[in-house]
């Protein structure tokens, strides 16, 4: 899969504007993991995924995308999404969030941050035919995203790279060591997997 630039022409290209457009495009996979803590550093890797739901996932890279404190809206970084071919899984379709600036190692201090993403920054296969050229695609066939805010924790100190932190007092939970071995808790500090996922204990 080749990483597609997309060229524009004024007049000829449609509007993410367009009321027409189906701002519906709402299924897909986010890395990294932020269900848990994050480094700050792992921002600059963020990715959207197309899973299947929709026909492809195309940038609008006219689109700034921004990424603010999420008590008071101020804005750290500004940037945009491109298509990127993740080595990992080269065949799913994939933008990676360009920031004008990387994030460099403990510049955000712990907090809440939000990734602020505007209605028709990304979409369908349709809706980026649209956008090189109004006259092939009716907007109405497009799927878009939404106007969208993204909550993220970070946090250095307590992001572990792994999954995210767990208590180890849960109960029916599915527990083995790094030995494989089976066990009833975790009872000392380390790595587990807990109902097939890796979790850390501190």
């Amino acid at each position: 899969t080749q990483a597609i630039k997309e060229s524009f022409t004024i007049g000829k290209g449609g509007s993410p504007e367009d009321p027409n457009l189906k701002s519906d495009y709402s299924i897909y996979q986010m890395l990294p993991d932020i269900s848990g803590f994050v480094k700050d550093v792992a921002l600059n890797g963020f990715m959207i995924k197309n899973i299947g739901y929709y026909d492809g996932l195309v940038a609008n890279p006219d689109r700034e995308v921004r990424l603010a404190v999420y008590d008071n809206n101020k804005t750290i970084r500004t940037g945009h999404f491109e298509s990127y071919v993740d080595p990992e899984d080269p065949t799913t379709p994939t933008l990676l969030l360009v920031f004008d600036t990387p994030i460099r190692e403990g510049e955000l201090k712990a907090n809440s941050y939000a990734i602020v993403i505007l209605q028709g920054t990304f979409g369908d296969t349709n809706f980026g035919k649209f956008l090189e050229d109004k006259t092939t695609t009716q907007a109405s066939d497009c799927h878009t995203n939404p106007r969208m805010t993204i909550t993220i924790e970070v946090d250095n100190d307590k992001a572990t790279g792994i999954e995210h932190v767990v208590n180890s007092t849960e109960k029916n939970n599915v527990i083995y060591d790094v030995q494989g071995r089976k066990v009833k808790q975790m009872n000392r500090s380390g790595i587990y997997i807990v109902n097939g996922k890796k979790f850390v204990k501190k």
